[in-house]
């Protein structure tokens, strides 16, 4: 909060499928369009066991970029947003995101979104895909 104006709602979960990328020590890669709504691949942060201090909060600022989350290496996700909800949403994405992907490993290598797409999708969720035409 004190590094990004931007960000005024974050979450953290131990969900199941973005843990396995988190025992793994893997990001999620940007595999669907809805990857738009995460800001992408979901970066891989290093190892940091919760001891209450501010490593975890800085090492998730070194590794986040552009992506709203970021996989904790055996530890879980953490998500931000400009509030709680969207910080929420983007919990429930990644976990999607990370179920889907999970099982398409399990039958190859899944084909990756390159970065022009992700931009593509991230600007087409904001500022047209389901949002509400005024005439």
């Amino acid at each position: 909060y004190n590094t990004r104006s931007d960000v005024n709602g974050v979450v953290h979960t131990h969900s199941p499928y973005v843990n396995i990328f988190a025992v793994l020590g893997k990001p999620i890669p940007a595999t669907l369009t809805s990857c738009g709504l995460v800001g992408g691949c979901i970066p891989l942060g290093g190892y940091f066991p919760p001891l209450g201090d501010d490593s975890i909060g800085k090492e998730m600022l070194r590794v986040i970029g552009n992506s709203l989350a970021v996989v904790m290496q055996s530890h879980g996700l953490f998500s931000i947003g400009a509030s709680a909800l969207q910080a929420t949403r983007v919990a429930v994405e990644a976990e999607e995101i990370a179920k889907i992907t999970h099982h398409a490993m399990l039958h190859g290598l899944p084909i990756l979104l390159t970065n022009e797409q992700v931009d593509e999708m991230m600007n087409n969720y904001s500022t047209n895909y389901g949002q509400t035409r005024t005439k």
